[in-house]
């Protein structure tokens, strides 16, 4: 109830300001952080530009990416959502006008206050020289890289973790990042790289694909739930290098809806047929930690029937191969 009546009175607000032709529509102060990074300090909240943020692994799997471009283009307000939730301000949006911009947070009214849910912003660690390194949220952050009214110079909202910008070198530096598993310094063939490396960018020109990153984001409710492992950093990449080199999927598979459907399928119960104590990939978590469903159940076949289409409308793997113009008929 007290969320509908604040929601209520934003929209109060927003009506209010067109009458009296206030330009800001939402009340939020966007104001670009542009003060020594090396003073951030560790929970504080800043206003950046994606140029700013350096990845901390090399590889995404692009076709979770492909599925939010996809989206985006096709239904904005989906765009205006997953912008407002990745400022912590609810996962829906209020209101928006064609007149709004994702450059431009002040140009559209998210469901709740910038802020207001940190589990939700994007966290950064601040290194050497006050750069800042992107700890999660490098396929959310690349799609609005990548999207057509994003680009580097898009402002996002991040939230610090750790800032560690006296470590005396570029070196210890790295190496406490990955100690700490706040990095995945893997290809997708599973070989490690030197920080050297590591792209400078974010978006899919530099951060290159590794589908079975991709496969793991698919199975996720039909194999796999996040529950409890969320907290978990790179669960999707675990549980990737489990499979890596015992089940093929190849580019025939990746453009047949029906072929990447059942490798989908192929690798979830794959998953369900693992011994749940196995220690799962690189990690030191077992399947059962790494969220593991214990059988094939109803939900699965719910979550593997609505990916490619959906009461007649496509789904994520839908949205993601129509991205590269694979058709998918949904009729």
């Amino acid at each position: 109830m007290l969320e509908v009546k604040k929601n209520s009175l934003k929209w109060l607000a927003f009506t209010l300001s067109i009458i009296v032709g206030v330009v800001s529509l939402n009340g939020y102060a966007i104001e670009l952080d542009q003060g020594d990074r090396a003073k951030f300090t560790k929970g504080s909240l800043h206003w950046v530009t994606l140029s700013e943020l350096l990845p901390t692994q090399p590889v995404i799997a692009h076709d979770q990416v492909n599925y939010k471009l996809e989206l985006f283009s096709k239904y904005p307000e989906k765009m205006y959502e997953g912008l407002c939730e990745s400022y912590g301000a609810s996962e829906y949006v209020l209101s928006w006008t064609e007149e709004s911009t994702p450059a431009n947070p002040e140009s559209f009214i998210c469901g709740g206050e910038i802020g207001d849910n940190t589990d939700d912003i994007n966290t950064v660690i601040v290194g050497p020289n006050g750069k800042l390194y992107l700890t999660d949220g490098h396929h959310s952050f690349s799609t609005f890289f990548d999207m057509k009214q994003g680009g580097e110079a898009l402002p996002v909202y991040v939230q610090v973790q750790e800032n560690w910008s006296l470590e005396e070198s570029e070196n210890t530096f790295w190496d406490k990042l990955v100690k700490n598993n706040n990095s995945w310094p893997y290809l997708a063939d599973g070989v490690m790289i030197n920080y050297q490396d590591m792209p400078v960018s974010l978006g899919r020109d530099t951060l290159t694909n590794d589908p079975y990153r991709g496969l793991m984001y698919f199975a996720r409710k039909i194999g796999w739930n996040k529950g409890d492992a969320a907290s978990i950093n790179y669960l999707e990449f675990h549980w990737a290098s489990e499979f890596r080199s015992t089940i093929a999927f190849n580019d025939r598979d990746k453009r047949d809806p029906q072929r990447y459907l059942n490798k989908i399928e192929e690798i979830s119960r794959a998953l369900i047929a693992v011994n749940s104590d196995t220690t799962i990939g690189i990690s030191d978590h077992t399947a059962k930690e790494l969220g593991q469903k214990k059988k094939w159940d109803k939900k699965s076949d719910r979550a593997l029937s609505t990916l490619l289409c959906k009461k007649g409308k496509l789904g994520k793997l839908g949205f993601a191969l129509e991205s590269k113009n694979i058709d998918v008929n949904c009729k």
